[in-house]
């Protein structure tokens, strides 16, 4: 039997740098933004040698890009990375916190 595809059931904002995402198998991940935008898919910063993310970076936006995925603006000026549903589980799997 086919898995139904990964959802967000809900988002909250836990402080300025943290976000928690309840997926609609009910299971809870928190991600630290600095974390997240050091994993950004965005070909820019795929390409930036430099590994120094800020760790007070905050979102300024966080909207959805259809049933799918993810965009969150940050404070740093990134805006540009598409985070899909299965890509932030496994960030939330390896435990980026």
């Amino acid at each position: 039997m086919k898995q139904p595809p990964l959802s967000i059931q809900s988002l909250a904002q836990i402080d300025n740098h943290t976000l928690s995402i309840t997926w609609s198998d009910q299971v809870t991940s928190t991600y630290r933004l600095s974390n997240l935008q050091a994993q950004c898919p965005c070909a820019q910063c795929r390409v930036n040698t430099s590994p120094f993310v800020d760790k007070d970076v905050r979102a300024t936006k966080i909207s959805s890009v259809g049933r799918y995925a993810m965009k969150i603006h940050y404070t740093s000026g990134c805006s540009l990375g598409i985070y899909t549903y299965p890509y932030l589980r496994t960030l939330s799997e390896e435990k980026l916190r």
